[in-house]
């Protein structure tokens, strides 16, 4: 016997509605959660650091110190500080508050230029202590090559200009590169300050009260492009670097032995800063681009 289609359909539809009936509505289903990530995009998403700065920072007898202030807005209650040496990661921290200052200290530092950094992002901590970091916006930054005062810059062999400071170096390459003398006025070592009034005032007066006899004759020569001064000077490769400059001519420059002494004096001799390219020591390096260019945004690198 055929069955009826309409009975079948009621009693399919029957449960549901005897559920209805009885008060007993379907259960809705769950709102998913919200994801991590944007629970922290919610809660970053006015913080900011608002100051960072610099109070100072030097390096003194391989002791690197330095300082500044920051402020954080927008919701953030701390800053997280991340120090960074020469392009790695050396230390950071958290400082709790809306302002302060940071403090960074680190011995064992060796001679030479170093880059030092700074890097400061908002943060957030709650009740229970918890963290939140907000990386988002990115940290700001600062950065500043450092280099020891105490170190002395290392020496090209024959060389007349063998300073005992970098900041001598640095005060001598803007006296010579600018023809300036008021630059020399505050290098330490005598000979050297003497050298630098010499060939910025392109005068012999100032070379004769040098106490070093081989500076003394390059002085002489060098000031005033002179060259029978060198004839004297013991250090072959000095007096070679004498006549060089002294006769503005490179050819002098081939016998010496010592190669960033050579660069150097062909840049000097041939007003060529070019040849000053493959000095290996960067401050020597910086050092003949200003003296040969007389160009002395160059100097500002001697560090």
């Amino acid at each position: 016997m055929l069955s009826d289609p309409s009975r079948s359909s009621f009693f399919l539809v029957l449960p549901g509605l005897l559920l209805a009936a009885c008060g007993i509505a379907p259960e809705p289903e769950l709102a998913p959660e919200e994801p991590l990530g944007t629970q922290v995009a919610a809660m970053c998403s006015t913080t900011s650091v608002s100051a960072f700065t610099f109070y100072g920072i030097s390096t003194y007898q391989g002791e690197m110190a330095g300082s500044g202030g920051w402020a954080v807005s927008g919701g953030a209650n701390a800053v997280r500080l991340d120090y960074y040496l020469d392009g790695g990661l050396y230390s950071s921290e958290l400082r709790m508050g809306t302002s302060g200052s940071w403090y960074f200290s680190q011995s064992g530092i060796a001679c030479g230029s170093h880059l030092f950094e700074a890097k400061a992002s908002p943060a957030i901590v709650d009740s229970n202590g918890n963290q939140t970091y907000c990386w988002m916006s990115g940290p700001r930054a600062l950065s500043q090559y450092v280099q020891d005062e105490t170190c002395a810059p290392a020496a090209s062999a024959g060389s007349p200009f063998q300073y005992v400071s970098v900041s001598d170096q640095r005060q001598g390459c803007y006296g010579i590169a600018s023809r300036n003398s008021a630059y020399c006025a505050s290098i330490s070592d005598f000979n050297d300050r003497q050298m630098c009034y010499g060939l910025a005032t392109a005068s012999q007066q100032p070379c004769t009260t040098m106490t070093d006899r081989n500076m003394q004759l390059a002085c002489y020569g060098m000031s005033i492009n002179y060259p029978s001064n060198c004839r004297d000077i013991t250090d072959a490769n000095m007096q070679a670097f004498c006549y060089g400059v002294s006769y503005q001519n490179g050819t002098y420059c081939n016998s010496i032995t010592d190669r960033n002494t050579q660069l150097f004096c062909y840049g000097m001799s041939n007003r060529i800063s070019s040849n000053c390219r493959d000095i290996t020591h960067t401050n020597d390096r910086q050092f003949c681009y200003g003296v040969s260019g007389s160009y002395t945004p160059d100097c500002a690198y001697i560090q």
